[in-house]
């Protein structure tokens, strides 16, 4: 069932070149430079014998992109805000000054503070926002543990964080057999009906 307000949510996405993987800033386009690339042979994994070997593929891909980053310290970048480390991708930070919060001075210089300014935790169970009740419940497991959603009982939605995934594959690093089955636990949970569910990871944004 469609409600107006979510073709509203829906009309505040980014269209054509606008959109985050289409803008041509972002995919090279009209600022299109030629990489100076590292050979790519020499991050290869040695294998003496089939299933002699443990090694993960993006391990091996974050020391490539590190040198990339080496070659290329002006027209190169990785972004990856919150999956850098559980994407096996560490290496690339060996390519910026030690540790991440110095990563981001090099990349905003002057605009981030030393001493970082961390939030309170919220301990209350609802928000109050125009007039309107949001109910802030901790469902646990999601693709990480300790999530939390938000209830929306005015207009029947529930906006589902990390915890919900729409058409696009889940990011599964942070889970295991035994809390995949609590994520699916989390999900029977979130099941205050009638609700609209609005993922945080979906593929509908286009």
């Amino acid at each position: 069932m469609s409600r107006p307000h979510i073709a509203e949510l829906r009309a505040l996405a980014p269209r054509g070149n606008r959109r985050m993987g289409c803008n041509p800033h972002a995919n090279g386009g009209l600022l299109l430079h030629e990489l100076r690339m590292p050979d790519f042979r020499k991050y290869a994994v040695p294998v003496s014998a089939p299933g002699a070997e443990t090694a993960e593929a993006t391990r091996a891909l974050g020391k490539m992109l590190r040198d990339i980053l080496k070659l290329n310290p002006g027209n190169f970048r990785v972004f990856g805000p919150d999956e850098t480390s559980s994407n096996r991708l560490d290496a690339v930070f060996e390519a910026t000054n030690a540790g991440l919060a110095a990563y981001w001075q090099a990349i905003f210089p002057g605009e981030v503070p030393e001493q970082p300014v961390l939030p309170d935790r919220f301990e209350d169970t609802s928000i109050g926002l125009e007039g309107t009740v949001l109910d802030v419940i901790d469902i646990g497991q999601g693709d990480t543990e300790h999530s939390t959603i938000l209830h929306v009982p005015s207009i029947a939605a529930v906006v589902g964080g990390d915890v919900v995934y729409n058409q696009v594959h889940m990011m599964t690093a942070e889970t295991d057999d035994r809390s995949r089955e609590d994520w699916i636990a989390a999900l029977d949970a979130m099941m205050l009906a009638p609700i609209e569910m609005i993922p945080w990871r979906a593929s509908w944004l286009r």
